[in-house]
Parts: C-alpha cells; sequence; structure tokens
C-alpha cells in the first residue's frame, strides 16, 4: 500500500518512495519546491504512516479546522489539502 509520499520523492527518500517525475515535469520548480515545502512541513508529521487510501474525510477536516485553520490561510490549506488528494 503507497504512502502519499511517492509524490514528492526527494522530501521523502528516507522512507523509500518510489520516483515519480510526473508533478515534478508538470510543475514549475518553484512550484514543485512550494509543495514540497508544505508535504514536509504539514502533511508528513501527520499522516506519514498512513496509506492514502485509509485517510478518512472526518479526521481530514478536523486537522484542518483544528491545526490547519488556526494558523495557515484559506490558499495554503488548499495546497496542503491538494497534496493529500
Amino acid at each position: 500500500m503507497e504512502t502519499i509520499w511517492f509524490i514528492f520523492p526527494r522530501a521523502f527518500a528516507a522512507r523509500r518512495a518510489a520516483p515519480l517525475g510526473i508533478k515534478k515535469n508538470e510543475l514549475a520548480y518553484s512550484s514543485y519546491r512550494g509543495y514540497e515545502s508544505k508535504a514536509e512541513s504539514h502533511v508528513r508529521p501527520r499522516w506519514g504512516n498512513v496509506p492514502a487510501d485509509k485517510i478518512d474525510h472526518i479526521e481530514l477536516q478536523t486537522w484542518i479546522q483544528k491545526e490547519l485553520s488556526a494558523t495557515l490561510a484559506n490558499k495554503t490549506i488548499k495546497e496542503i489539502v491538494s497534496i493529500i488528494r
């Protein structure tokens, strides 16, 4: 079962993530680095060991409302959630 870390292999090389050039080739370098940073800073600490298909919608919404909304702008939250989807 793949976790969400296959999207950004460089940030999660320690997790032996499968390489994925698709996202990296679709985005500008700066955009890719921004998503990579958000994944490392916000997504990995909470969802690092959870397979992507096991992330519960209710748990995700609770995380957004209790943790992310308190300190982040809506645009940033949308970008973070798009990493998980």
